[in-house]
């Protein structure tokens, strides 16, 4: 078995299987729960993984996320917290925070205003819809890396089953 720690780019997993799978559900409603999250991805890798290669053990979870400001998106940073919490319940999960940024932006009448939130990040699986050209991978060029394709069927074992209100 290999020890395995899967990193989780959080928004990126929760806003692209949002689009993908759940168009008509609020986004907030359509989290994903890291654990059952990266259960999934370990056990979509070792359903692929060749006849004597070892299997994928999950030994860790880290979990990167955007903190909304409390100033600017109360609500959001509460749900936010709660939701850590929850999650690390589990002593495989750890959450990492990083502040999202809030650009200023003019209106019409050039006064300022606080922007929508920004992040960056990267991630190493992808959802995927077979024939859907919104699924792609993420390939670095030069770098061989290993990538799991996850669907329908993932996502809905991946979402976290409690209300954050």
């Amino acid at each position: 078995m290999l020890r395995t720690v899967i990193i989780i780019d959080y928004q990126n997993i929760h806003l692209t299987s949002a689009q993908l799978f759940a168009e008509s559900i609020p986004i907030h409603r359509s989290l994903i729960d890291p654990l059952r999250f990266s259960q999934e991805l370990i056990s979509a890798r070792n359903d692929l993984q060749k006849l004597n290669y070892p299997l994928a053990k999950l030994s860790k979870i880290l979990v990167y996320r955007g903190l909304p400001s409390v100033k600017h998106d109360p609500k959001n940073y509460g749900r936010n917290l709660a939701q850590k919490a929850n999650w690390e319940r589990n002593s495989l999960v750890n959450v990492t925070y990083r502040p999202l940024k809030y650009p200023l932006v003019r209106d019409s009448k050039g006064k300022y205003l606080v922007g929508k939130p920004e992040e960056k990040g990267t991630e190493t699986c992808a959802w995927h819809v077979s024939g859907n050209p919104s699924s792609r991978e993420i390939r670095p060029e030069g770098t061989a890396i290993w990538n799991t394709r996850l669907n329908h069927d993932h996502f809905i074992n991946s979402l976290d089953k409690n209300i954050y209100s």
